[in-house]
């Protein structure tokens, strides 16, 4: 039987997680007159008009920095005791940065935090390879908060190993054959870095002002932009797109669900489990390749004012071919998460009773903050 060389089996792993992180450290970011905005204003803001009255101070700033890196790293499986170091040098400076609308601190964290993945990859790859002896009694620390950073790179490799070992384990357990339960891995630390590389300005920027705004209670939050968008659709129970839910699986956008009374629904050819791998505006103009790209970034793309018409360049799941659909936006009604009234008659259930019930269904707590200020 033949056998494929383990050193080209490896050499396969590695070229799959370098190519999903291929241009990983190109990803950094420099601060905006927005972002600067954003912060200035968050800070006046929290300080004015939060209930504890605390003030940003040194003390914030100490715990702004703990929080932000352990929200980057928060399995402590890329930063080192000396990265970790070069960050505290600022942990008494934030505060101020903050206030001033300096928020570079939030983009050297990343960019460093990029690197140390980039570099990690090829260890990855190495471990997932290796072959593993299960008959040996050992141990590992699965909960991050009783972990402290590794001291040096040998520590965190080896911090590595038996964190790949575990995940190897417990696809056996599972009776996932040992080729397969490889495959498995490289396609999740494939999957993501490729998710790590599409990170956002405003996800870190989200991150980094959270980070401080948790220091004064856990439920306040700075939003981005496209957080907000999310969370008011999800408050008022409608949205203007397609009307269907979409999932991410291999790089590919793929159809999860048609909601009922929608335009993906009404025009009647989307299909569950159909790939979409391009969205366009208007005839004439270029279709965008959203292989690989963000879910999130995808579903903005997709969204769009009732009655505009979007174009989709889609794999159909059945046949494999790929067809190009013009559907119109609509507002959807996400009515299966509003509340819901039902009466029972208990003689239906019951035999010798006669009564009648009343059933309130509340499937989620919502609001039109936008509508009320109509």
């Amino acid at each position: 039987m033949f056998k494929t060389p383990w050193r080209v089996v490896t050499t396969f792993a590695l070229g799959l997680l370098l190519l999903a992180g291929g241009t990983i450290c190109a990803q950094q970011f420099e601060q905006t007159p927005d972002d600067k905005e954003a912060a200035r204003s968050l800070c006046q803001m929290i300080e004015a008009n939060h209930i504890s009255q605390k003030k940003i101070d040194d003390e914030i700033s100490r715990k702004t920095l703990k929080r932000f890196i352990e929200s980057v790293d928060p399995l402590k499986l890329y930063f080192t005791e000396a990265d970790i170091d070069i960050f505290r040098e600022s942990e008494n400076d934030l505060d101020n940065q903050l206030k001033e609308g300096n928020v570079a601190f939030a983009y050297k964290v990343h960019g460093v935090y990029l690197n140390r993945l980039q570099h990690r990859l090829v260890t990855i790859a190495r471990f997932i390879q290796a072959e593993h002896d299960f008959t040996l009694d050992e141990s590992r620390i699965a909960n991050p908060d009783d972990l402290t950073w590794s001291k040096t790179i040998k520590e965190l490799d080896e911090r590595w190993r038996k964190r790949i070992k575990a995940e190897l384990l417990a696809k056996k357990l599972d009776d996932v054959k040992l080729a397969e339960a490889r495959t498995q891995l490289v396609k999740r630390y494939t999957n993501f870095s490729r998710n790590e590389r599409q990170t956002e300005r405003s996800d870190i920027l989200q991150k980094y002002l959270s980070s401080m705004t948790h220091c004064f209670d856990p439920h306040s939050s700075y939003m981005s932009p496209q957080t907000r968008e999310d969370f008011n659709i999800a408050m008022r129970l409608r949205l203007q797109g397609i009307g269907a839910a979409l999932g991410s699986e291999d790089g590919m956008t793929i159809v999860r669900q048609i909601v009922p009374g929608g335009a993906a629904h009404k025009d009647g050819r989307l299909k569950l489990g159909d790939k979409i791998i391009g969205v366009g505006k208007a005839k004439g103009e270029d279709i965008e390749d959203i292989v690989e790209m963000k879910l999130s970034k995808v579903v903005r793309l997709i969204r769009g004012e009732k009655g505009t018409k979007v174009r989709l360049k889609v794999k159909v799941a059945k046949t494999g071919e790929t067809s190009v659909y013009e559907l119109t936006r609509q507002v959807i009604e996400l009515k299966e998460s509003a509340v819901g009234t039902e009466i029972i008659e208990t003689a239906k259930r019951i035999k010798g009773t006669k009564d009648r019930i009343g059933v309130i269904r509340l499937p989620s707590f919502y609001r039109d903050f936008d509508g009320e200020r109509r």
